[in-house]
């Protein structure tokens, strides 16, 4: 019997003790930022990426590219 109630108060125990470690809220930076972007095709090419914070939800950043912007390099294959 002694044996049955230790058994059952360790497990109850140990039941509580993962719900607290699961009930504590870590504040970490893992997908924190997420990143957005858009393509827009017309006549040039042009990227529009917005970087903003999940947790506050602050845009920290927004940037145009032109397709001007990037340098073609002898590999780049086009299909026009």
């Amino acid at each position: 019997m002694k044996d049955k109630q230790s058994f059952i108060i360790g497990f109850l125990l140990s039941a509580c003790m993962f719900l607290f470690m699961g009930q504590t809220y870590k504040n970490s930076d893992i997908q924190r930022y997420y990143l957005s972007s858009h393509l827009i095709q017309g006549y040039n090419t042009i990227f529009y990426e917005t970087i903003f914070d999940t947790y506050t939800g602050e845009i920290l950043e927004r940037k145009w590219y032109n397709e001007k912007d990037f340098k073609k390099n002898k590999n780049t294959k086009t299909t026009y």
